[in-house]
């Protein structure tokens, strides 16, 4: 068993006091405690403290246990990209259409003044050739 990280920062004391936990807990309810918090962290390092927890259990369940997190951690993050993908797509799509209605504007805006210049020719009864 490897000593605690004495000059590590907190989160990485926090890890490592829960790996000793799911590893080497007095009991299964220990174990699954520190476990489920390892899922809580949600980091690669967890998934790596969980995969560790694996190798060393004997117990059928504490293995199936820490497959369970690892699968939730995975879902979770995989959502969380798909989420942050999402919202940046959404995010230029209306940017893009932000900056497309100006467009949209003046081109109605072009459009307008179009017939308003061939109205005010056709009062005068001059033709209008090539207006664009």
């Amino acid at each position: 068993m490897s000593s605690s990280p004495s000059s590590s920062s907190p989160e990485e004391q926090r890890l490592w006091e829960l790996r000793q936990d799911a590893k080497w807990g007095k009991d299964t309810e220990t174990q699954k405690k520190a476990i489920q918090e390892l899922g809580k962290v949600g980091t690669p390092p967890a998934v790596n403290v969980l995969n560790e927890v694996m190798a060393v259990s004997s117990r059928d369940d504490i293995k199936k246990y820490c497959q369970d997190v690892i699968s939730g951690i995975i879902a979770t993050t995989t959502n969380d990209i798909r989420t942050a993908g999402e919202e940046r797509a959404a995010a230029e799509e209306a940017g893009t259409e932000k900056n497309q209605q100006p467009e949209k504007k003046k081109a109605a805006a072009a459009e307008k003044g179009k017939e308003k210049v061939e109205v005010s020719q056709e009062k005068r009864g001059t033709e209008v050739v090539g207006l664009q």
